[in-house]
């Protein structure tokens, strides 16, 4: 049985209760718009079903891992503790090439920067045997996926 708004505001203080419940949350046609990050990753996915698929097959293995994102507070605690956690890469192409076990890449906009989380991951991420780069733009991106795949299985 879940417990009451009172019962949740004296366990976690009104302020946290009302961030919790989305008490202030916008509307959702009122949030800020998707980041760009968001329209570099979705481009990306594009061209590689739309044609790198074909000349790489590889490339069908690449999967987003969807960390970013405009979430209102409820939402972020259920993916935390879903597992979901902050400055894992954008992108995962779970295929051994050039003596890597996989490729991880972290999508930067143009004038982005990797945060503290995420460079903590892409040095992780290498020492655990994986190539991890952070690109910026689509055609950086894709420029580090057509090399991997073109490297030695």
């Amino acid at each position: 049985m879940g417990m009451s708004v009172q019962e949740l505001k004296t366990l976690l203080g009104e302020k946290r209760a009302n961030e919790v419940l989305g008490v202030n949350d916008l509307p959702a046609d009122r949030r800020a718009p998707e980041d760009k990050e968001g329209a570099v990753v979705r481009a990306v996915v594009k061209e590689v079903n739309e044609g790198l698929v074909y000349a790489y097959p590889e490339l069908a293995g690449l999967f987003a891992i969807p960390n970013g994102g405009d979430r209102d507070v409820r939402v972020g605690v259920r993916l935390k503790a879903e597992g979901v956690k902050r400055g894992v890469p954008d992108f995962c192409l779970p295929v051994p090439k050039g003596g890597y076990h996989a490729l991880y890449i972290e999508v930067k906009a143009e004038g982005g920067k990797a945060s503290a989380e995420q460079i903590e991951w892409q040095e992780w991420l290498q020492a655990q045997g994986n190539k991890a780069v952070i690109a910026t733009g689509q055609k950086e991106v894709l420029d580090v996926l057509i090399a991997y795949c073109e490297s030695e299985a």
